[in-house]
């Protein structure tokens, strides 16, 4: 098979059957201006360092974040050694601003005011039970569940009794 490579693409240096995916083939065009991603493969001392990645890209640390949300990354303890990071010159950063959100509106789609509280019908006959006694941190009324007679050690005595 014939695979036309585009002109974009760029093989594998090391089996030229292969495209090197890891590479930047897309410039994010924003109306007038192009914004260029340059790739940052994340060296050993680095893993679960993303604020030292920020310092070596940027001279700050405080861009840390601005890199997470560009390369979609939650947690920043999960950069591991060969991750690709992309990057992009400070001066476009405004250009990635997220989207504003009403906190009101995602509250009320995460908390359901009309939530009624569900009871599990056999927990409840549990401890509805009048045979049935909890262990003696959770009674109203305290019992010594050791008991020691005559030398004899008796543990749990008294727990199923009525």
């Amino acid at each position: 098979m014939k695979l036309n490579i585009l002109d974009f693409l760029t093989l594998d240096p090391t089996d030229s059957n292969f495209i090197d995916l890891t590479q930047t083939t897309f410039i994010y065009d924003n109306g007038n201006s192009k914004i260029q991603f340059f790739p940052y493969v994340v060296q050993r001392e680095d893993e679960m360092r993303l604020w030292s990645i920020s310092k070596k890209i940027y001279q700050t640390e405080n861009e840390m974040d601005f890199l997470m949300e560009l390369n979609s990354i939650t947690m920043p303890f999960n950069v591991s050694e060969g991750d690709v990071l992309f990057y992009c010159d400070l001066t476009n950063r405004g250009k990635f601003k997220p989207q504003e959100v009403n906190i009101q509106s995602t509250l009320l789609r995460l908390i359901d005011l009309n939530k009624k509280k569900q009871v599990d019908p056999a927990r409840q006959r549990y401890l509805d039970d009048i045979n049935t006694k909890l262990p003696p941190a959770f009674n109203e009324v305290q019992y010594n569940p050791i008991k020691i007679n005559n030398g004899t050690i008796t543990i749990g005595q008294g727990i199923f009794d009525q």
